[in-house]
């Protein structure tokens, strides 16, 4: 029996020392997103207010486990547990309005 993937919400906190951090792999960590993009569906960083610096990030994800999505963030060339925290949660979804091949930007 092939197990259906779940859709996991990972939402990112980032300490202020994390931004050297996304300066020295940004290009790495956006390859990363590239090579993954049948799995981390939607990503993207988070400010606390539009005009403030990166504080953390979110990802779309369908998985099969925490477990996978825990292997997704550990091999992000972002991951660094020193200044970035996550939280993995199982997203019920009731409703989507994104179609397949959507692009939001």
């Amino acid at each position: 029996m092939i197990e259906e993937a779940k859709t996991w919400l990972v939402v990112f906190r980032d300490d202020p020392a994390m931004l050297e951090h996304r300066k020295a792999f940004g290009q790495q960590h956006i390859s990363y997103l590239q090579e993954n993009r049948d799995t981390i569906i939607l990503a993207g960083g988070l400010r606390n207010k539009e005009e403030t610096p990166f504080a953390g990030g979110a990802w779309l994800v369908s998985a099969n486990s925490t477990s996978d999505v825990e292997s997704l963030v550990q091999n992000d060339p972002y991951y660094n547990p020193e200044h970035r925290k996550y939280d993995i949660s199982y997203w019920g979804i009731i409703q989507n309005s994104l179609s397949q091949g959507a692009s939001i930007e």
